[in-house]
């Protein structure tokens, strides 16, 4: 690397704009996996914070030390607008919740963008991951761009970038991406640099000497048109090698070749596909499975969910519940199970995944065939016997097939259920539920409660909050380019994070579709101490229950919820709307609610029941009990500490430049001897003129006389003061007796003046700088005097060569 070239405003803006078209390639790389354009704004969001962090480092030669805060600071300020902004106050400012999940997710997102089904959402948090790089990997291509020459150094973050994202992206890009973002990438990057190589001085000065004696010109026109001709060889050898590959092949990412232990957090959640599934697959023209032999009104289950983290419902996999609880195949898995037996033929079509379709209580599953792949299916796939979900870890494909031996129990009705209370059932603790799902919870069973006699019964509570959910209504918000239909879906956001289920229960129109209504069920009722869970899965339709064979497809895809009752086992409810029943438009009159509910009349006023006397105080005791701060002040406090520690961390340095300097300052004035007292005297003003800039514009000089380093202070700042200050520090220390006392205070005293004099010059911007800067710190130190030696050396050499030359 060499100096840097001056940077002017052509420069700059030729500079940042080849980065913009650069970074553009690994950002569209990025968009293949995302499932919305919102990506675009959290992309060219992080690249356009990362240049501008790189342009004020180099206009105002911040170092590392100041440039890696500033992005740590833009990354928590600005990471939630522009990649969280769900949890964000209006989208913009971040809340407790923003700063926790950029902390945490700065290390936990990849795993989860790794392992999540593409196309993946911007709600559940995944837009952090192209976020974060493209905001890194800006600020330093942007800064060697800038401040470094030859700028081709500029390029290695870019090329980074870009191969980060194709590991990272989809295994199946559009088809156009390879040829159009490599020949964008390959001519912008030749366009860049043989523009920057035409306005360098040194070029200016070689093509003046050339034209001068040997004409150069001409050898710049070959040397265009060999260029010209290495990019169109590549360019037909790179299509040529894409027209010769196999048409289906498909590309090897991360996502699909990093094969690890079996866990289960490495599977993403079905309920995540769901948005996919009804879009791709909408008939039996593109059927995920068939099922033959499938008995009326059954249900094909794929994966049943139980453990919820603020961000999707996923199958649990922890400690000793029994939903963890996968080993291999056996036969005889519901021995002693009553019901009607079942076998069921599953044949994979276009389904993609590893969780495995299957029904009832299974007994046994055998694959077909005898070849390498049934034995590897046999081998790698595991089943969970409490919750009959299945998942063969090498993935399902076309042309798989396998039986299902099962039991059907019978599905108990709300009157042989009666009184029988929730069973008591381990399930992992709900993590990240949104906080309106228990009161809303609450006011629903309040209400149902209010419209009976007696208290409501385990199975009406459940009913209750069924109803409700019910009476909303369906939509899938898709598009009708998606759906061939002459109008757009109403509007229905995808996911099930908490923020997309807390705008669904506290909307004046409640709009989804299963995976909405089916988690927020589960959550509510889980958030009131009831035993529930999802499950994914198909089914007919109600109206036509019998079909043989089931084809599955997007149009009988759905999600309903389960909940366990002493002696009855798991019950199934249904929560989504039917799905003829559309949102309403909004006007400005307040919304009529579709079933006004009738006010009931008080009940009669009763006599207090007879209660024995209570111990003296024991209610004041009760109500001293109570927290000395409320939850809402310890968030507040909590969110305060945060913030202050997030200051104190951004501010560090400037803190700990500022102590450097202070002790370096003490340690001058409260030197032992009084020569050495001033000396220290003269180095403190010619630190502050180094920092305010007086060397800015050439390296820091190494062994100068106070005489020549006063020539060069002055003629920075226009101060004359200054040379009469440096033939005092000479006096003083070359002088054959010592200063006193007070003459040493008194120079210090007219250092300090003349410093705040040079303060007073500066621009705002250049007292801010001076503040921040090192290069004072390290002046003297052994490795910029060795730096300078090299220099020395290397032009002392360049000069002897030079004479021998001529």
């Amino acid at each position: 690397m060499s100096a840097p070239e001056p940077l002017t405003m052509r420069r700059w803006v030729l500079d940042l704009g080849a980065m913009v078209a650069l970074f553009s390639v690994p950002i569209l790389i990025f968009w293949a996996v995302f499932d919305s354009a919102r990506f675009f704004v959290g992309a060219y969001g992080a690249l356009a914070v990362g240049l501008a962090l790189a342009s004020a480092g180099a206009i105002w030669r911040w170092g590392i030390l100041v440039l890696a805060p500033a992005t740590v600071g833009a990354y928590f300020v600005l990471g939630g607008a522009l990649a969280l902004p769900d949890t964000t106050i209006g989208g913009v400012i971040p809340t407790l919740t923003t700063l926790r999940e950029l902390a945490v997710g700065a290390v936990t997102s990849w795993k989860s963008f790794l392992t999540t089904v593409v196309p993946v959402a911007v709600e559940d948090g995944h837009l952090l991951v192209p976020f974060a790089t493209i905001l890194v990997f800006s600020v330093v291509a942007g800064s060697l761009a800038l401040r470094v020459s030859p700028p081709v150094w500029a390029l290695l973050p870019v090329f980074a970038a870009t191969v980060f994202a194709i590991v990272l992206g989809s295994p199946r890009p559009p088809l156009w991406m390879p040829y159009v973002l490599g020949a964008s990438l390959v001519a912008v990057t030749i366009g860049w640099l043989a523009v920057r190589e035409a306005w360098s001085p040194r070029r200016s000065v070689v093509s003046i000497e050339g034209r001068a004696g040997r004409g150069s010109s001409g050898g710049a026109g070959a040397r265009a048109v060999a260029g010209a001709l290495i990019v169109a060889v590549a360019a037909g050898l790179g299509i040529a090698s894409q027209a010769l590959a196999a048409p289906n092949e498909v590309r090897e990412v991360a996502r699909d070749t990093i094969v690890p232990p079996f866990e289960l957090y490495e599977y993403a959640s079905p309920l995540q596909s769901w948005r996919s599934i009804v879009r791709d697959h909408p008939s039996s023209e593109d059927a995920l499975f068939t099922v033959s032999g499938l008995p009326e009104g059954a249900r094909v289950r794929l994966a049943v969910l139980d453990g919820y983290d603020g961000l999707v419902y996923n199958v649990s996999d922890e400690g000793a519940g029994a939903s963890s609880d996968f080993s291999p195949l056996r036969s005889n898995m519901a021995e002693g199970v009553e019901g009607e037996p079942v076998e069921v033929t599953v044949a994979i079509d276009e389904y993609a995944g590893a969780w495995l379709p299957d029904l009832g209580v299974v007994d046994q599953i055998a694959f077909g065939g005898s070849g390498q792949r049934a034995d590897a299916l046999r081998r790698g796939t595991y089943f969970n016997e409490a919750t009959g979900t299945g998942i063969a870890v090498t993935g399902l494909a076309a042309g798989d097939q396998y039986t299902v031996r099962a039991v059907l129990p019978e599905e108990p009705t709300a009157e042989e259920i009666g009184d029988a209370p929730f069973a008591q059932v381990e399930l992992p603790p709900v993590i990240g539920a949104p906080e309106d799902a228990a009161s809303v919870a609450a006011d629903v069973l309040d209400e149902a409660d209010a419209q009976v006699e007696g208290a409501l019964s385990a199975y009406a509570r459940v009913e209750a909050l069924e109803e409700w959910l019910r009476n909303s209504y369906f939509s899938h918000g898709l598009s009708k380019e998606d759906t061939g239909r002459e109008e757009d879906d109403p509007q229905s956001r995808a996911g099930h994070g908490a923020q997309r289920i807390a705008q669904l229960l506290t909307a004046d129109q409640r709009v989804g579709d299963d995976e909405q209504y089916a988690v927020a069920m589960a959550l509510m009722a889980r958030e009131l101490g009831m035993p529930a869970r999802v499950v994914m899965g198909f089914h007919a339709d109600e109206n036509d229950p019998d079909v043989d064979p089931f084809v599955a497809t997007g149009e009988n895809v759905h999600a309903w919820v389960e909940v366990a009752f002493e002696g009855f086992g798991w019950v199934s409810f249904d929560p989504t709307p039917p799905e003829d029943n559309e949102p309403e438009e909004i006007t400005e009159r307040p919304r009529q609610e579709p079933r006004p509910q009738v006010l009931q009349p008080p009940p009669p006023p009763q006599e207090p029941a007879d209660e024995p006397p209570l111990v003296p105080n024991e209610r004041d005791d009760v109500e001293e009990d109570e927290p000395f701060f409320s939850p809402l002040v310890w968030q507040i406090i909590v969110a305060t500490g945060i913030s202050l520690l997030v200051i104190a961390l951004l501010l560090s340095p400037l803190f700990i430049i500022g102590a450097l300097k202070v002790a370096k300052r003490r340690r001058r004035e409260n030197a032992e001897l009084p020569a050495d007292r001033i000396a220290g005297g003269w180095e403190e003003l010619v630190d502050r003129a180094t920092d305010l800039g007086a060397y800015r514009k050439a390296a820091l000089p190494v062994g100068l006389t106070r005489h020549e380093e006063a020539a060069t202070v002055g003629a920075a700042f226009d101060e004359p003061r200054v040379t009469v200050l440096a033939v005092r520090a000479d006096g003083g220390v070359f002088a054959p007796v010592d200063p006193t006392d007070d003459e040493v205070r008194a120079y210090w005293g007219e250092v300090d003046q003349v410093v705040g004099d040079l303060r007073q010059k500066s621009t705002r911007f250049a007292r801010l700088r001076a503040r921040l800067s090192l290069r004072a710190l390290g002046k003297n130190s052994p490795l910029r005097r060795a730096g300078a030696w090299i220099r020395e050396k290397v032009a002392e050499a360049r000069a002897s060569a030079s004479a021998r030359g001529r």
